[in-house]
C-alpha cells in the first residue's frame, strides 16, 4: 500500500510554550534559608516546581528542599544552599 503525502510551504511553526513556564514559581531569586508554600493538591505545579529546582541546581549551583505537610495542605520549599 503506498502513501501520497502533500508537501505544503510557507507554513509558520507555531511558538513553543514550555510546560513549566505557566508557573511563574520564584525559586531562582530565593536566598538561602527562604521558604515558598505551595498548594499540596496542584500536583502539575509541584511537579514544575520539583523541574525548576532540579535546573537550578544543576547550571546554578543552588540547592533546595521540600517537605510536604499535609496536614497544612502545603508543600514547603527551602533554599538550602
Amino acid at each position: 500500500m503506498s502513501h501520497h503525502f502533500e508537501i505544503k510551504k510557507n507554513i509558520p511553526i507555531p511558538a513553543l510554550k514550555p510546560k513549566n513556564m505557566c508557573y511563574r514559581i520564584p525559586l531562582d531569586t530565593m536566598d538561602v534559608g527562604d521558604c515558598i508554600e505551595l498548594p499540596v493538591f496542584d500536583v502539575p505545579m509541584i511537579k514544575a516546581a520539583a523541574a525548576k529546582m532540579s535546573n537550578l541546581k544543576r547550571y546554578e549551583r543552588k540547592t533546595f528542599t521540600k517537605r510536604t505537610l499535609r496536614a497544612e495542605g502545603v508543600v514547603r520549599i527551602w533554599r538550602v544552599a
